[in-house]
């Protein structure tokens, strides 16, 4: 939350220290620290991110101070902030036999043994530490809940945050990560009560305003998020996402003049975003201003060649242009870039029909299905191909997949009742028809359109009335 550098950093005598220190390591000669200032070269180097300088110092340190407590303590600190756990254990159960009564023992053993995953016995040493009457109890405890929130342990960081709270309602680090957690354990009520609180205290912080904007968004309220994505803004210009997660919730309701905008402050803060470029294009094209999305899209590909968006969004554009050569050849740059987006390939197969390139038009289907089977558009599309070249025990041996994946959509059952309708087995016919019926008897003209025969037949209409009477 504090992005200012620790006071440390400019303490002239802690450097003096550390150039001394590392002098003798370059010069490869030998020089006496006491521990004082091996513990100041350690905390410089944990708090610089450099856990390999930290150790290798701790590692010294403990050979000219052997018996020092603090050295062997702030060794088995740089193990855990190096991830090595259960070397870190050795060390401070040795410490433990030694001083029973120090809580930073049991605190860094708990840290060490949840990042072994042993949440039981993590919580069983934080406990144990809290015990002990620490000096400063409100800081170890967000220390604790940092520690199993840097694990993904959202919910059980929630009662030490609870107990700092309790220790002082106004503590703005702690109203953060209260919601924070609660953000991820996707409980927003909560997530946006501390937030709210937290800004009661620091009315300016415009990241908590993003923050805000995001929880929003997720609950559905989206004039509420505009309106903290605003705040954050009021507070901070240069907030770049800000003003594009603003463009994306305006282009999602259709205000894409005001979307447009919105993306455009972004890219004065990132000049070089084909992302927010598309966006525009988009914008645009639902707009049906052709020529800016086609002026848009060429931009973003001018900034990279290599992302996909663009070109898939050129392709669709011409297809509706109904230019689909030129469709098809941004389409297929698209899929060269990235094979694993399933509307791509619905895309390519949209114009190969158009082309009357049916053949590759059905792998194209063939490979969307693969990468989503859960689409029933994409399966319907397959089988229309199909029906159409009468390729009828092909469809249905289509259509079984499909129910493997999709059981209980009317869509593809009544179309497999089509399928046997068309090959006459009756039995299975009007099986597959009362299925659909009772999953959804609105949906029941969704049977002709594999089957236009089938809405003169008096024996089918009767079937169908009677049972939506029924």
């Amino acid at each position: 939350m504090n992005d200012e550098r620790d006071p440390m950093y400019e303490d002239e005598e802690i450097l003096e220290i550390v150039r001394r220190y590392e002098n003798m390591k370059k010069n490869k000669t030998q020089s006496f620290f006491d521990v004082h200032e091996f513990e100041n070269i350690i905390n410089y180097y944990i708090e610089s991110n450099k856990s390999n300088n930290a150790y290798e110092a701790a590692s010294l340190a403990s050979l000219q101070h052997p018996s020092s407590i603090a050295i062997q303590f702030k060794k088995a600190q740089v193990l855990v902030d190096k991830g090595e756990a259960l070397q870190s254990i050795e060390i401070l159960d040795r410490l433990e036999s030694l001083d029973s009564s120090n809580f930073e023992v049991f605190a860094m053993k708990g840290s060490a043994l949840s990042l072994l995953g042993d949440i039981d016995g993590a919580k069983k040493n934080f406990d144990q530490a809290l015990s002990l009457e620490p000096e400063n109890k409100e800081e170890l405890l967000l220390d604790i809940a940092l520690s199993f929130e840097y694990l993904g342990h959202y919910r059980e960081a929630l009662p030490y945050l609870a107990s700092a709270l309790k220790v002082n309602t106004e503590n703005g680090s702690v109203l953060y990560e209260m919601g924070f957690c609660y953000n991820k354990l996707n409980n927003l009520d909560k997530s946006i009560e501390y937030y709210t609180r937290y800004l009661d205290l620091e009315p300016y912080s415009d990241n908590v305003w993003y923050n805000l904007g995001i929880i929003y968004n997720k609950s559905g309220d989206f004039e509420k998020s505009i309106e903290a994505y605003d705040f954050a803004l009021a507070v901070n210009d240069q907030n770049a996402y800000a003003h594009f997660n603003k463009g994306n919730i305006l282009a999602n309701l259709e205000r894409y003049n005001e979307a447009i905008d919105a993306y455009l402050e972004f890219m004065k803060i990132d000049e070089e975003s084909s992302e927010a470029l598309t966006y525009i294009a988009e914008c645009y094209e639902s707009l049906n201003d052709t020529s800016s999305a086609i002026r848009y899209f060429r931009k973003a590909l001018e900034v990279d060649v290599d992302f996909p968006e663009p070109w898939y969004g050129l392709g669709k554009l011409f297809l509706k242009e109904d230019l689909a050569e030129d469709g098809l050849y941004y389409l297929r740059k698209a899929i060269e870039l990235d094979k694993d987006d399933p509307d791509y390939w619905i895309a390519l197969s949209v114009g190969l029909v158009a082309t009357g390139e049916q053949d590759q038009a059905e792998e194209a289907l063939k490979a969307a299905l693969k990468l989503d089977p859960y689409d029933v558009h994409t399966w319907i599309d397959l089988g229309n191909i199909l029906v159409k070249t009468d390729r009828i025990l092909e469809t249905l041996s289509l259509l079984e997949k499909a129910n493997e994946n999709l059981p209980e959509n009317a869509g593809i059952i009544y179309r497999t009742s089509a399928c046997h309708f068309l090959l006459t087995n009756e039995k299975e016919a009007y099986e597959y028809l009362t299925r659909g019926l009772e999953i959804n008897h609105h949906k029941y003209m969704e049977l002709f359109s594999w089957f236009p025969e089938g809405e003169e037949d008096q024996n089918i209409m009767r079937f169908i009335h009677k049972f939506k009477k029924r």
